[in-house]
């Protein structure tokens, strides 16, 4: 019988070896927040109408990380919690349904009904920034202002070419003849032209597994500057200590007031400007509607499934 400390993160190990660092930490995070009496082993989650009641007001994603938490954790001792298990898998069930067909949908979320700005607005609101630069250039050093400045620049233009999660934090620089780590994230530099990143802990790494991503050209010349003033080995510092990486939550933090100064009644977040982008690109492309239908008629057409069809269709 396990016989628990309330380590969270040794719980969710033992009971999912392969998730990656950053879904354990955030699983952590949730666990910790509905152990509001301290229980000293899992039985808080025991409840389970309590916990269903104390988490329905969220947000449908919301609710199933938290719920991907709790099912992750009771799996390390599912004999004992077999029972709860199960109703709180039903419940996720039943919200991953109902939410993809939401998505399938492809309509905004009233959060991102609320907040969202388009393509153009966000490259307006990056191209003021970027002229903001244009005092900073030839400074031997900076003030915490246009330090601000600059990293709302490396950070903006980083997201809009390269959309990631909220993984910037957890990067650090290094020199590619130094580069043999293929367990955290990098910024490889080769030289002043050449960089890339290197993504070996993100939250779907276990599916794709490491990545590398090229540091677009026109970027060059923006983490060129920033390297003069960031003498870290982090890519994003801390503002109050620039030696110092900033945390996950205060990068979040950070996001939302690099866009409040344009957008004050707005809350935009990586993962909204990943959303606009991704629409940007594909606002030519048909809906998943038009996919299926399309499909459909192929299939009826030929009689052959899907993976048949592409096999049939040739490269010319």
């Amino acid at each position: 019988m396990i016989i628990y400390n309330m380590n969270f993160q040794e719980i969710i190990k033992l009971s999912k070896p392969d998730l990656s660092d950053s879904s354990v930490k955030a699983y952590d995070s949730i666990l910790k927040k509905l152990n509001t009496s301290n229980s000293s082993t899992l039985d808080f989650l025991l409840n389970t109408n309590n916990i269903l009641n104390e988490i329905k007001e969220n947000k449908t994603t919301t609710q199933q990380n938290k719920l991907n938490a709790i099912i992750v954790a009771l799996k390390s001792n599912s004999n004992k919690y077999k029972q709860e298990i199960i109703i709180y898998q039903n419940h996720f069930n039943k919200l991953k349904l109902a939410y993809n067909e939401f998505l399938n949908k492809q309509e905004k979320t009233d959060t991102q009904n609320e907040n969202w700005i388009t393509y153009d607005e966000l490259i307006k609101m990056a191209n003021k920034f970027k002229y903001k630069l244009r005092d900073l250039k030839n400074k031997e050093e900076l003030s915490k202002a246009e330090y601000e400045i600059l990293l709302f620049n490396v950070i903006l233009q980083t997201h809009i070419n390269i959309p990631l999660r909220n993984d910037l934090p957890e990067f650090q620089i290094i020199n590619e003849k130094n580069y043999t780590d293929d367990d955290n994230n990098y910024l490889v530099i080769k030289n002043k032209s050449n960089m890339y990143f290197v993504l070996n802990n993100y939250k779907t790494s276990k599916t794709f597994g490491k990545i590398i991503i090229h540091v677009p050209k026109k970027l060059n010349n923006l983490y060129n500057m920033w390297f003069r003033y960031n003498k870290s080995k982090y890519f994003i510092t801390s503002i109050q200590d620039r030696s110092q990486p900033i945390t996950t939550n205060n990068y979040t933090k950070y996001f939302n007031k690099l866009f409040h100064v344009y957008y004050p009644s707005k809350l935009i977040s990586s993962s909204m400007v990943r959303h606009i982008i991704i629409t940007e690109r594909l606002k030519d492309s048909p809906n998943i509607t038009q996919q299926n239908e399309q499909e459909k008629n192929t299939i009826n057409l030929f009689q052959h499934n899907g993976v048949q069809n592409n096999i049939y269709n040739k490269i010319i």
